[in-house]
């Protein structure tokens, strides 16, 4: 793997047997690694690996500076490393109730927009941080946005139903990191960013549905959903009845 200042974390979703391994091109023996359990690597030792076993994990890029990001918005110092105690085999119970949500985020990118991937990945960034860095908060803090980060973060979800706009890039534009803005929001809001995108798209839909002859397949498009069945998903999950039936209530 490429060397540079970022730590590698790998979750094993299948049982992988011992396999040769190098840092900095010095040979080590990577021991069986369950299902389930937790690896961390550090790219600055250049790590390699030969596998003659079929693989199936998850990976997470952990960049330094991302890392330093984390700490610097809840106070504390950086950390100075990231590892598990036990490398291999150090089973996360909490890792193993992300992983199928951040899988299935990743998977089904077209009905989960980035907004809640990326909240989902944030989790398992401050986890890792927390649980294996000696990260811990001792500052907390309960303020919301200042007006004008408020206002430009919901014109910006605002005038994107119809597309896909990351946390990062919101964040950047209330010149936050990722974290401090999530937490941020919420308190302004009493909603996620992705609360509020879905919040927004449904608000769009209830007016094209008053106010249009539009099909419900082209509401959903409209507003932003994959597709009408996602969009029927969604509106029964809050409203309690089906898009056509609050349609029809309406007129």
């Amino acid at each position: 793997m490429p060397k540079e200042d970022t730590f590698y974390a790998i979750f094993q979703l299948r049982d992988h047997p011992p396999h040769e391994h190098w840092n900095d091109g010095q040979p080590k023996q990577a021991a069986f690694s369950p299902r389930g359990c937790l690896h961390i690597a550090d790219l600055k030792a250049q790590p390699s690996a030969l596998l003659r076993e079929p693989l199936d994990s998850l990976n997470l890029e952990l960049p330094r500076a991302a890392l330093d990001d984390l700490a610097e918005d809840i106070g504390v110092p950086r950390l100075s490393n990231l590892a598990v105690p036990d490398p291999w085999q150090t089973p996360d119970p909490q890792l193993t109730q992300l992983q199928p949500l951040i899988v299935s985020a990743l998977a089904e990118a077209g009905t989960v927009g980035p907004l809640f991937s990326g909240q989902l990945l944030l989790a398992a960034a401050t986890h890792l941080a927390e649980a294996y860095g000696g990260l811990r908060r001792t500052i907390i803090r309960t303020g919301g946005l200042a007006p004008w980060q408020e206002r430009r973060a919901r014109e910006m979800i605002a005038s994107t139903l119809g597309s896909e706009i990351s946390l990062a890039q919101i964040a950047a534009e209330c010149c936050l990191s990722m974290s401090h803005f999530c937490k941020a929001f919420k308190v302004s809001t009493g909603l996620t960013p992705h609360g509020w995108l879905q919040q927004c798209r449904l608000d769009r839909a209830r007016h094209l549905l008053q106010q249009s002859t539009h099909s419900l397949a082209e509401v959903a498009v409209l507003c932003g959903f994959a597709d009408q069945s996602h969009f029927s998903r969604i509106f029964h999950r809050k409203t309690g009845m089906t898009p056509g039936r609050w349609r029809r209530q309406q007129l």
